[in-house]
């Protein structure tokens, strides 16, 4: 099988975008996901997001790096129509708005809403040492972002 998938290897991060600590030191790991170069559909908690800095804070999974997710699934298809990839599984992932359409047959609807957001912390002698930037999406209409967390130009 072979899928065409412009968004294989993107992490998606739940959430309207990056959010910081109550110190405004760091950005917040929060639970993601991300389609495989061979077609899995792998889950991370909020836990294994935070133990794994490869991870969080990236925009793609590298493929030199093995990640360990808290679920993974075969997918059985994907579509692509304009800015919506659609990912067909058989299993239900915890953690993910699956959306069951058949017995047995469950979909993610990724949408690119083509909108951007940005964060500067971590306030360190009058400038901000990080930055977020990332592009919101919705899967099955629930608010997720793409992006990263990186030092900032000074």
């Amino acid at each position: 099988m072979s899928l065409k998938a412009p968004i294989r290897t993107q992490i998606f991060l739940t959430g309207k975008g990056f959010t910081t600590n109550t110190a405004d030191t760091q950005a917040v790991p929060t639970a993601g996901f991300y389609l495989t170069l061979d077609n899995y559909l792998q889950f991370y908690s909020q836990t294994a997001m935070a133990k794994d800095t490869y991870l969080f804070g990236s925009r793609w999974a590298m493929t030199n790096h093995v990640y360990k997710p808290t679920q993974s699934v075969k997918t059985t298809k994907v579509t692509v129509k304009g800015n919506t990839t659609t990912v067909y599984y058989n299993k239900p992932v915890k953690g993910l708005p699956n959306q069951k359409i058949s017995n047995n047959r469950y979909r993610l609807k990724i949408t690119n809403q083509k909108t951007t957001g940005q964060l500067s912390f971590q306030l360190v002698d009058e400038s901000y040492a990080q930055s977020a930037t990332w592009v919101n999406y919705r899967v099955n209409d629930k608010p997720y972002h793409f992006g990263q967390v990186e030092l900032a130009d000074n």
